[in-house]
């Protein structure tokens, strides 16, 4: 950790724009140095010129999983890491706790608990694990475990934005810029049958999605995803179709 006062250095592996914008939105004015990394490929360039007080690492990226830079860094004991994924489950869970990874956040998290998951990572470590620790990665309310998000704009500048509707008009420009390549990208890889890079921008849609109080959408995304993982590509190109829609909807809205 750096010494008091200093600021934090933090990487972030994340290869959805939208979602890299959220966290810089979020951490914006914390004492911190944030550098982004959109592969695997680029963090380990990053980390071998220089050392990073925080990793925080989505676990499906484009050329791998996250979870194989988080266990490398075991052995940089200076490095706190954080799992950032859409995809927790309790079998996930457990593999981070075999390599050590304490800290998770599931997508879509709300800016409070992205800000306190790095203030913990601020705070000086303890020579021993609190009593009854058991080595389980925790997560804010905002996870995979939770309640279904928000079916409004409303509720998710609520939720996940701390209520405040500037932060959201800015990430939600931002996706919609965003948007005319996810839908580019999309329909070239429906057209192609390619359900390994479907699934992929399905996993990083239904969190963008879910933030900016689209639960339709989400769940369309959510759908692509499922299909695309059991290799179906007559089904994915429909889940395409349904979903392709709602995302020219967000691009083209100009309220």
């Amino acid at each position: 950790m750096p010494e008091s006062g200093s600021p934090l250095n933090v990487l972030l592996v994340e290869d959805d724009a939208s979602i890299r914008r959220f966290v810089a939105l979020a951490l914006e004015g914390e004492a911190l140095r944030l550098v982004e990394a959109t592969s695997l490929a680029e963090a380990r360039a990053l980390l071998a010129q220089e050392g990073f007080d925080l990793v925080i690492a989505d676990l499906m990226l484009g050329d791998g999983s996250g979870m194989d830079l988080l266990r490398e860094l075991a052995t940089r004991p200076s490095s706190t890491r954080m799992a950032f994924s859409a995809g927790i489950d309790r079998t996930v869970r457990a593999r981070l706790a075999d390599i050590g990874v304490t800290e998770v956040l599931a997508k879509p998290v709300s800016v409070g608990a992205l800000q306190a998951a790095v203030a913990r990572a601020r705070a000086p470590r303890p020579a021993l694990a609190p009593e009854g620790f058991t080595g389980a990665p925790t997560a804010p309310a905002t996870t995979a475990d939770a309640p279904a998000g928000p079916a409004s704009e409303a509720a998710a500048i609520e939720r996940y934005f701390g209520g405040d509707r500037s932060l959201f008009l800015l990430y939600r420009q931002q996706c919609r810029t965003q948007f005319a390549e996810d839908l580019r990208q999309g329909d070239a890889l429906a057209a192609a049958g390619r359900t390994a890079e479907m699934r992929h921008l399905a996993h990083s849609l239904k969190s963008v999605l879910s933030m900016l109080g689209d639960e339709g959408a989400s769940a369309s995304a959510r759908a692509l995803e499922d299909a695309a993982a059991c290799g179906d590509g007559r089904a994915a190109s429909g889940h395409w179709r349904a979903l392709a829609p709602c995302l020219r909807s967000h691009r083209d809205d100009t309220a």
